[in-house]
């Protein structure tokens, strides 16, 4: 069989199978992944988070009226492209001016109803240093 055919019953080419809408042709693209773990919307997980919201009711806390959840986040803002074209065989090198990230802390007040307040703020030193909002 040569290599511009795929199998098919009636041994159509490629590029009429795409043409006619093959059903058995799919169109595949490389992309980078995002990772989910399995049980961020499992059954038990989902019961846990609404024992959590029930449990906060005796103390007078309602998670769609007066309950706002703070957290702070700290990253490195990384400018550098994770994907460039090289010559096969050789290495694919990025120049940059330097080559460790910025660091930002942020830290987010959120309610039901949305943002309640929300600070960023380039830390230098590393993110273990002291701040003051």
């Amino acid at each position: 069989m040569s290599g511009s055919r795929i199998p098919s019953a009636d041994n159509q080419n490629k590029k009429t199978v795409k043409r006619s809408g093959h059903p058995q042709l799919t169109r595949i693209t490389l992309k980078r992944s995002t990772p989910i773990e399995e049980k961020r919307n499992d059954e038990e997980t989902c019961h846990k988070r609404k024992d959590f919201i029930l449990s906060l009711q005796p103390e007078g806390i309602l998670y769609n009226h007066n309950c706002i959840f703070i957290d702070e986040a700290g990253f490195n803002i990384n400018m550098i492209k994770g994907h460039t074209r090289s010559k096969a065989g050789a290495p694919a090198f990025v120049k940059t001016k330097i080559k460790r990230a910025t660091n930002v802390t942020i830290l987010f007040a959120l309610s039901a109803e949305g943002v309640e307040s929300c600070h960023a703020k380039i830390v230098k030193g590393g993110t273990t240093v002291s701040m003051k909002y």
